[in-house]
């Protein structure tokens, strides 16, 4: 990805004059330093490593970019740190996306039970769910981004979302609605589904920690 973004920014914004495959092969080589990274779980030597590594796989990166785009140094760090941002903004988003499309799971499975008491005119119960969830969603969000800033405050959603179910019950089995066995079956479905879609994306789902 690193590859192609730098590729863009080099010859269509900055310049630069280089095909695909020369500058793919040139970056490839600057990853070189990459080859070390075991070093890192020295105990005590590891955190100077993986500093060390980083640094020296940046400048190999600007190198071979000045090389293969033949530009000048300055456009060359330029290229490499615009490619960086990006890449690092797009792998945040993705992380985002992911997280907050299994926190959304646990809602989407009991979303037409307000819709059954709405359609009864019983707006009264209606307004206490939505209080409720109101209020939860609200804490949520506050306390998970206190405790592990943009994922926790994704995963305070998904848990306002689960401590708004009781409320939820409550208000469907007034209306006759609420069916049991539908929410057991599609709530093992969405978790199974978000523990797969977390395991496949976890590298970019990191990215998220404090």
């Amino acid at each position: 990805i690193w590859a192609g973004v730098t590729n863009f920014v080099g010859t269509r914004l900055l310049g630069g004059t280089a095909d695909w495959g020369e500058l793919l092969r040139t970056l490839g080589f600057a990853q070189a330093p990459g080859l070390l990274g075991f070093l890192a779980i020295v105990p005590i030597l590891g955190g100077s490593v993986a500093v060390v590594l980083s640094v020296w796989t940046l400048v190999t990166g600007v190198v071979a970019i000045r090389q293969a785009l033949d530009v000048s140094t300055g456009r060359a760090i330029l290229t490499a740190l615009i490619s960086l941002a990006v890449v690092i903004a797009v792998a945040v988003a993705v992380a985002v996306v992911v997280v907050l499309a299994c926190m959304q799971m646990p809602q989407i499975i009991v979303l037409t039970y307000d819709q059954a008491a709405l359609a009864a005119g019983d707006s009264k119960r209606f307004f206490v769910l939505a209080a409720a969830r109101g209020i939860l969603i609200f804490g949520g969000l506050l306390i998970g981004l206190e405790l592990a800033g943009m994922l926790g405050a994704l995963l305070g959603l998904g848990a306002a979302y689960v401590c708004a179910y009781p409320v939820v019950v409550w208000l469907s089995r007034h209306q006759g609605a609420w069916d049991p066995l539908h929410d057991t079956i599609f709530a093992l479905t969405a978790l199974v589904a978000a523990t797969s879609i977390l395991w496949l994306h976890w590298g970019e789902v990191q990215k998220l920690l404090p």
